[in-house]
């Protein structure tokens, strides 16, 4: 099950992309189906990419919406409200950080 708010759902999506992308393009640019045992790499680069394009989507669009500006009746305190864009509870702009940590992981993970 995944659970998202707002935009999250294009993370989890650039995330499996990453992923796709690490098994797929090697796989056609060399055409064996071992490299990845032997290129642990190519996972780093995967969720780099996948990090790099989360961080862009985040910025150009969710980093500058607009938050409405409410005003408490009781102690004329100014409140900032903003939309909720999260995956898993954690909000988008945290997910590019969790591919780097993910890349580093499948970097040192042995395969057999």
């Amino acid at each position: 099950m995944i659970i998202w708010s707002g935009w999250g759902i294009a993370t989890a999506l650039i995330g499996v992309l990453g992923l796709v992308f690490a098994v797929v393009v090697p796989e056609k640019l060399t055409g064996s189906k071992d490299f990845l045992k032997h290129h642990t790499w190519v996972w780093m680069l995967a969720m780099s990419l996948a990090a790099l394009v989360n961080f862009g989507f985040y910025k150009l669009f969710l980093a500058k919406e607009k938050s409405r500006i409410v005003i408490d009746k009781q102690t004329g305190q100014e409140i900032h409200l903003r939309k909720n864009h999260s995956l898993f509870f954690i909000p988008v702009k945290w997910w590019s950080f969790i591919f780097i940590a993910l890349g580093i992981l499948l970097l040192f993970a042995r395969q057999k």
